[in-house]
């Protein structure tokens, strides 16, 4: 008895210390002369995310709630387009944040101008975070897929692409590309290309108000099969923000297009185009990415005969963070296309996906 009684004490005063000790490293933040302890555990232009010691669950508080906020660890705050700052956080004084180890020489940011914080442990003993926050207004993915048989046709199906976007307000930068590479050998017979196409796009926006914007976009492709050896299309007008949330996007768009198609042989197409647009995303259960694009672009003198429809739909599901199978749908109609090639291509694609 005395020996299981010595145990139990030195259970509970071991207990006692870890919870002294933390209650002694709590970070504190003071709200209309309340003063909350628990831990920060993000900062933002939104405010200080604090997980509390007095139940489950993260409190969001404004900046201009807060009184005052020391945190016990150092943390990386970064602000602005580029900057960092290291050191505790000691208070909160017109409007900035103060960071650093002594408040005569701490450095005062603009909250509004804050992108993130994390603890010292994480953003250095993780080089995937250190990129992240520092290529903080950048998401990039790359694509690959790869299929091969051999049977009594031979096949085999490349596809690579990448996707650029950087999003800072009032702007947004979209640049992306993508090759198909396909052929196939019949039994007896010589090689032969099923798909040889190469996709660009650049795109701008620039934000008039928190739903209008002008947008402008200019893309290219070259498609040996349906003997397309350049289609130039570029345009830009107004757009309109319907939904622009953390996890829901959709915006249309409409304006003034110039389209022209060189095909083998020497034929082309040229034509002023309406163009009647629509882009959006959805992240759905399991953190399942869902991303379409539709554009119809009808020309100006004969809308009826001579029109260039475009859709694209992709969903990806997450392996891990960063790496997603993504199946893919894309289909273009074009009304005049090159002698003798189908007006509809409708390809499929699986892929895996990688995203930074």
């Amino acid at each position: 008895m005395p020996a299981v009684g010595l145990g139990l004490l030195a259970i509970v005063l071991v207990l006692g210390a870890e919870a002294f000790w933390r209650m002694a490293l709590a970070d504190e933040v003071t709200v209309r002369g309340t003063t909350l302890s628990g831990t920060v555990v993000g900062i933002s232009a939104a405010g200080v995310a604090l997980k509390t010691d007095y139940g489950s669950g993260t409190l969001t508080i404004p900046f201009d709630r807060i009184e005052s906020i020391t945190t016990d660890g150092p943390l990386y705050v970064f602000h602005g387009d580029h900057g960092e700052a290291v050191g505790r956080v000691l208070g909160v004084e017109g409007g900035a944040l103060v960071v650093g180890d002594d408040p005569t020489s701490a450095q005062r940011i603009d909250v509004k101008t804050i992108v993130a914080a994390d603890t010292l442990e994480e953003v250095e003993g993780s080089l995937a975070k250190r990129l992240r926050y520092r290529w903080r207004y950048w998401t990039a993915s790359v694509d690959a897929g790869l299929s091969f048989s051999e049977s009594t046709v031979d096949e085999l199906d490349i596809t690579m692409g990448i996707r650029l976007e950087r999003r800072k307000k009032p702007t947004r930068f979209l640049a992306q590309g993508s090759w198909l590479f396909g052929r196939d050998r019949p039994e007896g017979e010589e090689d032969r290309k099923t798909d040889n196409e190469l996709r660009g796009l650049l795109k701008g926006e620039y934000d008039l108000s928190e739903r209008m914007f002008l947008w402008t976009s200019h893309d290219f492709e070259y498609d040996e099969i349906d003997q397309l050896s350049l289609r130039y299309v570029g345009k830009g007008g107004p757009g309109y923000r319907i939904f622009d949330a953390t996890d829901y996007k959709l915006q249309v768009e409409t304006g003034v297009g110039y389209i022209h198609e060189r095909f083998f042989g020497g034929d082309s197409d040229e034509f002023l185009a309406i163009t009647f647009g629509a882009e959006g995303s959805a992240t759905l259960f399991l953190g399942w990415l869902l991303r379409g694009r539709f554009d119809y672009l009808p020309d100006v003198g004969d809308w009826a005969d001579n029109y260039l429809l475009r859709g694209e739909l992709s969903l990806s599901a997450p392996v891990t963070p960063s790496v997603s199978f993504k199946w893919s749908v894309v289909d273009t109609y074009d009304n005049t296309p090159a002698p003798d090639i189908e007006r509809n291509e409708l390809k499929m694609l699986l892929t895996l996906s990688l995203r930074f």
